[in-house]
């Protein structure tokens, strides 16, 4: 299938499709074969059924753009029907299901014709237009047109849609509204998980680019630099050259990376006493915390640290981002140093970048370990959701803590 994509993509004749496939993906690359020797067409049918139903239900027309869609709809035999379906669906007409629909349709139209007969949601839309909500509690941005005309059909389907539509409108203006009672399990499980993500001290604006940056040029070598580094300071009064052994541990770290060299020229000067060039250009955030460790720890001065770029490297290896960089591990082991909280904290951060329990996260009075466990804690725990919008899909339940 990677094959035949691939080919598609480049504009060469792709491989024969395999009997092997399932059925249904088979079809579905027959018909992206058959779309590139003709003319393909996209039209976006979810908006002009949305505004459909908001065209029943509050009397609205359907915007330029609908109305153009469903025009280019009924120049094709095969999507009249569709155009016709929702365009007597919006006006009030008993809509008759279409026969012989292209696939896939026919189950579009069931969604939608049951949202204006039976008051059932589309699940997907409620979820994406959370979503959207949500985004922009965040700072993202203000509401798409589609996502304020898919609210404004939603508040107006009746019974308890009104409270759902009106609790997602306050998240989106950045309030904390509680979650509506009397709500089928489904739409209750939703609001709640948008309600835990949208509390800045439950979970902190999604730091998807801050995790992601956490393993540029700190790849993990196995080099356990906390003890490399306080040998070399060691040796420093006893030989003025690196020891062969520890040398070859520098090379290894610095052959990981190639931003790693001015880090390596530093280890090397531990001993040496050399002067060090400064870094040309703007170093990753690991390496740049363990040029000032290293230079503190030649100082004999408290080695500094920082919590939180610990807890952002244990997240992303906990979501399949590759084992903790040496680096970091450097920070992890310095923290087990710094004090009982600090200990207890860096335990926490070690189990869960190996994928252990999300909580309970320690207790801190630092203020700076605590921050660091608590949103630690709701970005590697699915249920509070704060993973949704970064790496991996949330699974949430009405009773969370």
């Amino acid at each position: 299938m990677a094959q035949f994509v691939r080919a598609f993509a480049k504009g060469e004749d792709p491989p024969a499709i395999s009997d092997h496939l399932p059925r249904g993906l088979q079809r579905y690359l027959r018909e992206l074969s058959l779309a590139a020797g003709g003319t393909a067409k996209f039209f976006k049918l979810v908006p002009c059924a949305v505004e459909a139903v908001r065209m029943r239900f509050c009397g609205t027309a359907f915007s330029q753009e609908s109305d153009a869609v469903l025009a280019d709809l009924e120049q094709f035999d095969n999507t009249r029907p569709v155009a016709g379906f929702l365009r007597d669906l919006a006006t009030g007409g008993e809509s008759v299901l279409p026969q012989r629909l292209p696939p896939g349709a026919g189950r579009f139209l069931k969604q939608t014709w049951a949202w204006v007969k039976e008051g059932k949601i589309p699940p997907g839309l409620l979820g994406d237009v959370a979503e959207d909500c949500l985004k922009a509690r965040l700072g993202y941005g203000d509401l798409e047109p589609d996502a304020l005309s898919a609210l404004a059909a939603i508040g107006a389907t009746g019974g308890s849609w009104s409270s759902v539509a009106a609790f997602l409108r306050a998240i989106a203006a950045g309030e904390d509204p509680a979650v509506p009672a009397d709500l089928a399990r489904p739409a209750e499980s939703l609001l709640v998980r948008v309600s835990l993500s949208a509390r800045l001290a439950g979970v902190q604006q999604p730091r998807t680019l801050d995790i992601i940056a956490v393993g540029f040029g700190d790849p993990a070598t196995g080099v356990d630099l906390f003890a490399l580094a306080h040998d070399l300071v060691a040796m420093a009064e006893q030989v003025s050259k690196v020891p062969p052994r520890a040398e070859r541990a520098i090379q290894r770290f610095e052959a990981a990376a190639p931003e790693r060299t001015v880090v390596a020229q530093r280890l090397r000067s531990l001993v040496t006493q050399e002067p060090t060039t400064a870094p040309a250009g703007t170093l990753p955030v690991a390496l740049r915390l363990l040029l000032a460790q290293l230079d503190a720890l030649a100082k004999s001065e408290p080695i500094p640290l920082d919590p939180s770029l610990v807890g952002l490297a244990a997240i992303r290896s906990r979501y399949g981002g590759g084992a903790m960089g040496d680096c970091i591990m450097f920070s992890l082991r310095a923290l087990g140093l710094a004090g009982p909280e600090y200990a207890a904290l860096m335990k926490y951060l070690w189990s869960i970048a190996r994928g252990g329990p999300a909580g309970p996260a320690p207790s801190m009075t630092n203020p700076h370990a605590a921050e660091t466990a608590e949103e630690v804690r709701c970005l590697a725990d699915p249920e509070v959701g704060g993973m949704r919008l970064i790496m991996a899909p949330a699974r949430q339940h009405a009773d969370s803590p």
